[in-house]
């Protein structure tokens, strides 16, 4: 079907008849995708990913959680988004720290290697 003159005027959605198969199924796969890449992205600093989570639980929330967290640094609390813009990026200095092998403290249970490496790539992916 060639579109006709009314396709040259700006389109309403009663003129999705101007729109051939597969422009439509461009711009719905379009739509779909940004719809699904926001979720994402929202879904990441809401909940951390499982290794990351299972770790804040072994090693941290025994003293970072509650009333009076140490350091005034409540884990619970944090959204979890290692990549937030600005200069004080709470997600960035705890991956740091752990990196380093300043947390968990030396006077707390230790993770193992394995444990913390995998807390390091979930966590800074």
């Amino acid at each position: 079907m060639i579109p006709g003159p009314q396709c040259l005027r700006p389109m309403r959605l009663r003129d999705a008849r101007c729109l051939t198969p597969a422009a439509t199924l461009a711009v719905c796969s379009l739509i779909a995708a940004a719809a699904s890449a926001g979720e994402t992205a929202a879904d990441r600093r809401r909940s951390p990913p499982a290794a990351v989570a299972s770790f804040l639980e072994r090693h941290c929330f025994d003293c970072h959680a509650g009333e009076h967290p140490e350091g005034g640094l409540d884990l619970t609390d944090l959204k979890f988004d290692p990549d937030a813009p600005g200069g004080d990026r709470p997600w960035t200095r705890v991956i740091e720290r752990v990196a380093a092998g300043e947390m968990p403290p030396p006077d707390a249970a230790q993770p193992e290697a394995k444990e913390a490496a995998s807390f390091r790539a979930a966590a800074d992916r």
